[in-house]
């Protein structure tokens, strides 16, 4: 059975092809390939050779007729055969001026370890559909790309999984006992929408892309234009949600889990504990924070989240210490007694290091 995460990411490719639709729409299915999208009453889907998709005709590899104003296919990138091929079959569907929409993997492929761009982590095919090798296609097909919307940051192909090395047992055991709770679940939905969707592609793992195909009398190229991650965060109506998910404890232990593993990984320049000091700070920041804060029996006041985030951070520094010495040399490992003191100390030194204004 597919992981929490990834069903998350299915849901979330499924919700971007279908926004792709453009009236008269060809959904190209693919066997194995992403949920069909919910487009409009009366889209065609054409399955691939060998798929099962009720209620498709059979796609036979030749010409379909510049029928369609949108095109959209579900391919998975991991894997994809004679793409190329693919790609100009799905552009000649569509009309001069039409869209085509797919899934590409947002950066490189890396060895499991990081070590040797090229290589490819089990589970990721010989021709996986990059960036780079999709708009080399669509562009010899006639379609240029216009938009990109980056998605699926926790996937096996997203950048910060690159270097768990003999971590990731560990790291992707905890991923997915965080997503069992519906809390997690809805803030990853939400942050996919409003903030990972302005990240760089090669940030996450995989993108989706929107193309036109070259109509009679077109001039230039225009730019794909993708908004700022950072500036989406800081808009009152986000950041007013973010600090509403953050009244569940469940979404508090994540936001450390994304904080430790995925940030840290993808050495970005962004302190959380920081960023939420100065967010609930903001007039009105706390509006639909406060009433969910007393449900759980607290007031809300500003500077709370970002202590409450780092209580969790301490907790996970002194059980990986724990754990460490238990691992390095058995005879020194903390006597259970002991475990809260350590943890107490270690949320001691982060409260100051918070306090100071330092990166935490």
């Amino acid at each position: 059975m597919p992981s929490r995460a990834a069903r998350l990411a299915d849901r979330r490719a499924a919700e971007l092809l279908a926004g792709a639709a453009d009236g008269a729409t060809l959904v190209a299915a693919a066997a194995g390939g992403f949920p069909l999208p919910a487009c409009a009453p009366g889209a065609t889907v054409v399955a691939a050779p060998g798929a099962d998709v009720p209620g498709a005709r059979p796609d036979d590899g030749g010409p379909l007729g510049e029928d369609f104003a949108a095109v959209v296919d579900t391919t998975r990138p991991e894997a994809v055969a004679d793409d190329a091929a693919r790609i100009a079959r799905l552009v000649r569907a569509c009309r001069p001026g039409g869209t085509v929409a797919l899934v590409a993997v947002g950066g490189p492929v890396f060895a499991p370890d990081g070590a040797t761009p090229g290589l490819r982590p089990a589970g990721c095919g010989a021709a996986t559909r990059t960036m780079a090798t999709a708009a080399s296609a669509l562009a010899a097909a006639g379609a240029w790309i216009e938009g990109a919307v980056a998605f699926d940051l926790t996937g096996p192909l997203a950048p910060w999984r690159h270097a768990l090395g003999g971590d990731a047992d560990r790291v992707l055991a905890e991923l997915d006992g965080h997503l069992a709770a519906r809390a997690v679940r809805a803030a990853v939905r939400f942050l996919e929408r409003e903030v990972v969707a302005r990240l760089p592609p090669e940030a996450t793992a995989r993108t989706l892309l929107v193309a036109r195909r070259v109509a009679p009398g077109d001039a230039g190229r225009p730019r794909a234009v993708r908004g700022d991650a950072r500036a989406r965060l800081d808009e009152p109506a986000v950041t007013r949600r973010v600090l509403a998910l953050l009244q569940d404890d469940a979404v508090v232990r994540f936001a450390a889990f994304l904080d430790a593993e995925v940030l840290s990984r993808l050495d970005v320049p962004f302190s959380l504990p920081r960023w939420l000091l100065a967010a609930s700070a903001r007039p009105g920041a706390g509006d639909d924070a406060a009433p969910r804060a007393a449900k759980a029996g607290r007031a809300w006041y500003p500077g709370l989240d970002a202590y409450r985030l780092v209580q969790a951070a301490g907790y996970r520094i002194a059980a990986r210490t724990a754990a460490l010495l238990e691992r390095a040399a058995p005879s020194a490992a903390i006597a259970p007694t002991l475990e809260y003191a350590l943890v107490e100390m270690v949320n001691a030194a982060l409260d100051r290091r918070l306090a100071e204004g330092g990166t935490v």
